[in-house]
This record gives C-alpha cells, structure tokens and sequence, in this order.
C-alpha cells in the first residue's frame, strides 16, 4: 500500500500502482521488503516517515542504476515517481466515449454534465489501458462502443451505470461479466475509492477528486 493510500485515501491515483512495482522491484533484488515491522501501526508509521533504503544496503554490490530505480519508484512524493500522468487526449466520457481535450463540466458529445468530484475509471490494462473515463452525472449503458471499440471481449451492453453523487454499477448479463475486486456484479454495487472494476479484460480503478 502506497503512502497516499494512508494519508489520503480519497485521491489515489495510478502512481500508488507506480509504488507497488518499487516494492515488487525492491523485494525481487532484496529479497526482503522494503519496509518491516510486526506491528501493523508502526509499519504505517514508516511508510509515512522513512525513506525506503537501497537496494545496496542490503544486498551489497547492488547497481547504482538499480539503487536509482528503486529509490525513484518507492518515493513517498508520487509526483517523483518519474511516471507521467494520462495524456489529456486519453480523457474521455464512459457514457459516449467521446474524447476529452480538457476536463470539461459538461460532455461535449451526450451533453451530460460531469460532477464536481470528478468520479472517473482510469484503466491500467487490457484494450482500454491508457484511458480515463470520466463518469456524468446519470443513468446509462455503456460497454465496447464507448470504452474499447476493437475489443471483441466486450460486449455491447457491458454494464449499467448510475451517477449522482455517488456511482452504482451492475453488470448486464455480459459473456464476459463486469466484476468488481473479483467479485460479481449481479446486482447494484456502489464503487468506492481505490475500488477495481474489471471489464473484459480491462481492469479500471475507481477515483474521485482532482
């Protein structure tokens, strides 16, 4: 788990991702993780106080460029993670897939009006890696057409989506059935911050905020 994932839960973005491979990356090397402790509220204490280590101190003879990486991905500041965010153009409406130059109040393609909390999906990967989907403010049908046009994993009717305020999804009999953190979506389930939103073979994080 991330250092924002701690202290601000309600704006995660795609850089906690960015630190779970720092850790992956520190423990491959390492063989150890970056951070220890038997007691839960200390090991948190760390994440928010301490610097990760290098490699190097504790496997010596480690690169300097492996040092670097490491120290880049695991920084408690997501903003030097040294992973850019999602280009403007990947912005785009989950109702009508119309692309987003900006981040607009309303869609310039269905009309709807966005909230003010910015409820989005940004998608990790999958046909839909790369994009940002941000969610109006409404009741809708969404699936291939407006997410992955060349994806023949989705269907049509993926799953319905209900905004206002907060966001309720339900998958719509799909072949390949919308789930949510591996869980089914046979009814209506509200979304929460951080949630995983898994969409024919493309995964999407839940987000809220700037």
């Amino acid at each position: 788990m991330a250092p924002e994932q701690i202290a601000t839960p309600d704006r995660v973005g795609f850089e906690a991702d960015v630190f779970s491979l720092g850790v992956s990356c520190f423990n491959m090397v390492t063989g150890e993780l970056p951070w220890t402790s038997a007691d839960a509220d200390e090991l948190v204490a760390l994440k928010l106080r301490q610097d990760a280590p290098r490699p190097s101190s504790v496997v010596p003879g480690v690169s300097e460029e492996v040092d670097a990486l490491c120290e880049r991905l695991l920084s408690r500041d997501p903003r030097k993670r040294g992973v850019a965010p999602p280009k403007s153009g990947s912005l785009r409406c989950l109702a009508c897939g119309k692309s987003l130059g900006s981040a607009p109040t309303r869609c310039p393609g269905c009309d709807l009006p966005f909230p003010p909390t910015r409820p989005r999906l940004e998608f990790t990967d999958g046909p839909a890696a790369g994009q940002v989907f941000l969610i109006p403010q409404a009741e809708f049908v969404t699936g291939r057409l407006q997410i992955a046009p060349e994806s023949l994993n989705m269907s049509r009717r993926q799953m319905h989506v209900a905004c206002s305020g907060s966001v309720m999804v339900r998958d719509l009999g799909a072949a390949n059935p919308t789930r949510l953190d591996d869980g089914p979506l046979t009814f209506d389930a509200f979304l929460r911050p951080g949630d995983r939103l898994h969409v024919a073979g493309s995964t999407g994080r839940f987000l809220v905020g700037a």
